[in-house]
Order: structure tokens, then sequence, then C-alpha cells
């Protein structure tokens, strides 16, 4: 009998890359009545899925899921914000009939920047660069917000400031369960996951041919085979930094974006180095307050 998990019954983290989106999936998945998925970003809804399930129907990623005793399916997709590149996301969701709630994550741009190029560098020999626009696109917060809002409502989103995370996960995660309608549920912090300063690869796994053929093996072969391959040809990551110019640069770019995620969702951005923006209450949304 095909599983069946109600139009609302779904909960995505829709991103944004490098800003804590394993270590979220993995805190709200403690819940016993959130479902997570397998796996964590199965990207159903995005064109360039190389790392797809390989499923006919989105339901099909949470195997686990049983009606009786989960009220949410949680995934964590952080291909979903990465407009340009991956194009009418919210919409493909809208039509295959889904009602979700969404989390969102963001942080300091220049920081998540940084950690998402050195995050490709170390997984792949193609050599990402600064200078790429993708970066800088995938940082535009409000905009990757704004089709999500069209499609489902600002009411359906949550967004979650990376920082807040690190400081407070209960009280981060006790809010979404509060906003979720669920049992409040202490969450057993088991640290960041995923995080760039701390990936290890060995010079195999960054070849992006033999880490297609790779994941055709049975998982007892591939866990043996990446241990063995970092123990002969381990890679050993220079970590790269943004120049000063390209930093300006930058922070220019996004500055419209970012006064628009301080006063439209209410994100504390006086951290980030844009020094005359600063949350205004009256205009941030009023799920966000």
């Amino acid at each position: 009998m095909a599983k069946v998990i109600k139009p609302d019954q779904y909960l995505i983290i829709i991103g944004s890359a490098k800003c804590g989106t394993t270590s979220l999936f993995d805190y709200l998945s403690q819940h016993p009545a959130i479902c997570p998925s397998d796996p964590k970003e199965p990207e159903f809804f995005t064109e360039h899925r190389e790392r797809r399930r390989p499923v006919s129907r989105y339901e099909d990623v949470w195997p686990a899921f049983d009606p009786a005793v989960h009220r949410y399916a949680l995934e964590g997709s952080t291909g979903y914000t990465m407009w340009p590149q991956e194009n009418d996301v919210a919409k493909r969701m809208l039509a295959y009939g889904i009602r979700p709630r969404i989390v969102y994550l963001v942080r300091d741009p220049i920081k998540r920047i940084e950690s998402h190029v050195n995050f490709r560098r170390i997984n792949s020999r193609q050599r990402a660069s600064f200078d790429d626009s993708f970066f800088v696109d995938v940082s535009r917060y409000a905009a990757q917000l704004d089709p999500y809002v069209e499609a489902f409502g600002a009411e359906s989103i949550r967004v979650v400031d990376f920082a807040h995370l690190c400081a407070d996960l209960n009280k981060v995660c006790a809010d979404l369960y509060d906003w979720l309608d669920l049992e409040p549920h202490t969450v057993v912090d088991s640290g960041i996951s995923n995080e760039t300063a701390t990936l290890r690869k060995s010079q195999l796994e960054r070849s992006d041919t033999l880490k297609r053929i790779v994941r055709k093996l049975p998982p007892g072969l591939q866990h043996a085979g990446r241990n063995l391959a970092l123990k002969v040809v381990p890679y050993r990551h220079e970590r790269v930094g943004l120049s000063p110019e390209r930093n300006h640069e930058i922070r220019q770019l996004l500055r419209e974006d970012v006064e628009r995620i301080s006063k439209e969702w209410g994100v504390d951005v006086s951290s980030w180095g844009f020094d005359d923006i600063s949350t205004d209450d009256d205009l941030s949304r009023p799920n966000q307050r």
C-alpha cells in the first residue's frame, strides 16, 4: 500500500547552504513526531539532482513515516534556494500539491560565501572561485525567499539565524516546535554537523567521476573504501578567503538584500558589517517577531 503523507505534513529546510542546515535537520529529527527523510537532501524538486534519491514519488523518501506516530515529514535540500541556478522550485512544490512548513537558515553572507567556496574546493577538483556570481546569488536571502512567499505565504515560513542556533539551539528548536504545534522536546546537542573546517576528504573523493561510481556501491563498501582512501591519498586543504577588494564589492552587491532580510524578516544583521542597516520591527513580518 502506498504511503500517505498529507499535503500539510511536510517540513522543509530549504537552505541556505553552509548555514547549519544539517545540524538543524539532526536536531529537529530528535522530536518523536518528526520523521527525517532518507537521505537528508533528496533534492526532489530541483533540476540538477546528482544526489537525488531515485524515487518516483516524493513520499518515498520517508520510508519510516508512520501516520500514527509522525506529524511531520522533514527534509533539508539546500538546492531549493540556489536561484538562479535552480529555477521554479517553489512552483514545482505547489504543482505537486504539497503545502509545506518552510524553515530557512541565514548567516553573515561573507562567512557563508567563504565557507561555501572552501566546501566546494574540498569536495571537488573544480576550482570554485569567489569571482563566481553563484556564491553571491545564493546569499541573496530575501530574494531566495520571494518565490516561497508567493507560492505559500509568509506565514508558512520561519527564518532562523545560524548565530542563534549556535548560541541556544534548544530555544531555536522550542520556538519551531511551538510554531508547528508540537509538544516541547529537549534536544541533545551533537555539535555543528558538516562544518567546512572539520571536513576530511581523500584525493579520490574529490573526483566527480569516482563519486558517481562509489554511490552505486553498497554502503559498507563505500565506508571501507573511504577510510582506506583517507589513509592512502589524503587531501590537505589550504583555506582560501576573500580579498579586501572582493569583500567590499560583495558587500555592495548584497546591501539591498541584507536590508530586506533585516526589515522584512526581522533578522538581526548588526554583526554582519553592513553598518547603517538595523532591524525595524514595524516592517518585519508578523510571524518573525
